[in-house]
């Protein structure tokens, strides 16, 4: 099995997004798109208090 290593991203929503009733709106799409280049997968999202969220990412570490 190889190993995974993992990222902690924590998200801020943004009070309009909010407002408009998107939890997630497209500056989330882009964070996930720019990850997604790197290799990394969402594996989690947590829900803090308020418009926060940590997400999860994790990707097969590199054998160097």
């Amino acid at each position: 099995m190889k190993p995974i290593e993992y990222k902690l991203v924590r998200y801020q929503q943004g009070i309009l997004n909010r407002l408009s009733g998107e939890d997630f709106g497209e500056g989330f799409m882009q964070m996930l798109t720019e990850n997604g280049r790197e290799g990394w997968d969402l594996k989690e999202v947590i829900r803090e208090s308020g418009m926060e969220a940590l997400l999860i990412f994790g990707r097969e570490a590199s054998q160097e």
